[in-house]
């Protein structure tokens, strides 16, 4: 007996009947490996965020409630999640938006990532990012930097006061948004202009490996002008151009992946020497990064070499990284867990909450622990803003009316022979849009 099986790039197969487990079709894994990617990125901004007040090297322009004893190691650490953490989900939400593009057209794409992303990010500006301003300045009233009486007014002058207003964490969402619009846009004016004959040498050209070379160009071109666009943090209600530009490198770069390898077979034929090139790039990246950050800079032309220098090891890195990592979970043919399934599920939660979690739990692990040396500190502050935003999860969101409305919501699927889905739920999680499910024939 045979069934049919749609993939995530729309193309449908027919292949023999076996009983799969969850998250698998005709007993194979389906994306799978870029689900399991999608939870060690998302532990991975948990970190990042974990190591801030420990740094050796702080990031510029960057305000957290508390400063504690800097740790090299947590400084490190911090550093080489930086420069590749967002590019990964850039890249992923790039890949995503054009397979839902090309299967369901510009306006479902809009209307989904409008209800995906469009929700949680008011969700965030209304809940999170208030609780987060009192807990910010709650931190600045303990270390002594501003009277208590800002808790009431919130207007504080200078530095502190300038990076207090904007939209944290949340600032991907915008983004992306802003990229997702703009995509819609074009492939909506495209459609509407007179039909013409579509040539193969045209597509390859576009498919050309110049295409790559470009947007890793442009954004080095971007963090020679402008390094505090990984090297520092910039903060606003609206998309700061230089930001935006480099972001949406990574957006465009996942397009461009996925539209001329829909499979992903190259990138899973190449995860070796792209790890490789990863690993030695991303060392050269974090050390020439805080050389940078501690200010060694004697001279003009130095300084512009090094600016250079910065701006193009950075952005390898970046790339380097995020093509390895989705090559090497793709690759990864084994089923997925439940329990991998659950974290991803709660990934989105994970991102809107973990921010003012370990704000408030820098705050007290610094006056109530000030002996425990900073490495156990951030290790401990990153497993508790994990547990408690997994708490918070399952009690409020997974199977709420709110988890619901935010399209969070969570359940297991049995193990059911004669029955599959063609988008099952691990695509619906790592899409950026929810996806209709489908009974294959």
């Amino acid at each position: 007996m045979k069934v049919l099986s749609i993939d995530a790039s729309g193309n449908v197969d027919s292949v023999p009947f076996r009983s799969a487990d969850p998250g698998t079709v005709a007993g194979k894994p389906r994306h799978g490996g870029l689900e399991r990617l999608r939870v060690v990125a998302t532990l991975g901004v948990v970190l990042l965020h974990a190591c801030v007040p420990y740094l050796k090297h702080p990031m510029p322009g960057l305000a957290w409630p508390v400063r504690d004893t800097p740790s090299e190691w947590l400084d490190v650490t911090f550093w080489g999640i930086e420069i590749f953490i967002m590019p990964v989900f850039l890249v992923m939400t790039g890949m995503f938006a054009w397979q839902t593009l090309q299967r369901r057209g510009a306006a479902d794409l809009m209307r989904t990532r409008l209800s995906r992303l469009g929700k949680p990010f008011l969700f965030g500006m209304m809940v999170i990012l208030p609780a987060e301003l009192y807990i910010w300045v709650g931190g600045w009233v303990y270390e002594g930097w501003v009277d208590a009486v800002k808790l009431k007014s919130l207007k504080i002058d200078g530095a502190l006061g300038n990076s207090l207003w904007g939209t944290s964490h949340l600032w991907f969402l915008l983004y992306v948004l802003s990229y997702v619009g703009i995509v819609a846009g074009i492939s909506t004016w495209m459609q509407r202009t007179p039909a013409k004959k579509k040539s193969r040498s045209s597509q390859q050209q576009f498919g050309s490996v110049a295409g790559m070379i470009l947007l890793a160009g442009i954004g080095i071109c971007t963090l020679c002008c402008r390094p505090e666009v990984v090297w520092g943090f910039q903060h606003d209600f609206l998309p700061v151009p230089s930001k935006w530009i480099y972001s949406g490198t990574f957006f465009l770069g996942g397009i461009w992946i996925v539209s001329q390898d829909k499979r992903l077979h190259r990138i899973q034929a190449l995860a070796r020497p792209l790890m490789i090139t990863a690993v030695l790039s991303l060392g050269t990246a974090v050390a020439v990064g805080r050389w940078h950050l501690a200010g060694h800079r004697p001279d003009t032309v130095m300084s512009q070499a090094s600016g250079i220098l910065l701006g193009t090891t950075t952005t390898l890195a970046a790339w380097a990284v995020s093509l390895a990592a989705i090559g090497f979970f793709q690759a990864q043919e084994r089923p997925i867990s439940r329990k991998t399934q659950y974290v991803a599920a709660a990934s989105f939660w994970i991102y809107l909450v973990h921010h003012p979690l370990l704000g408030l739990m820098h705050i007290d692990t610094k006056f109530l622990l000030p002996q425990i040396p900073s490495l156990v500190k951030g290790i401990c502050c990153f497993f508790a803003a994990l547990s408690v935003s997994l708490l918070t999860y399952e009690a409020v969101v997974r199977q709420s009316a709110l988890g619901r409305w935010l399209g969070m919501t969570w359940s297991p699927q049995p193990d059911t022979a004669g029955t599959e889905n063609a988008d099952p739920v691990i695509l619906k999680h790592l899409q950026t849009a929810a996806t209709p499910r489908r009974r294959a024939a």
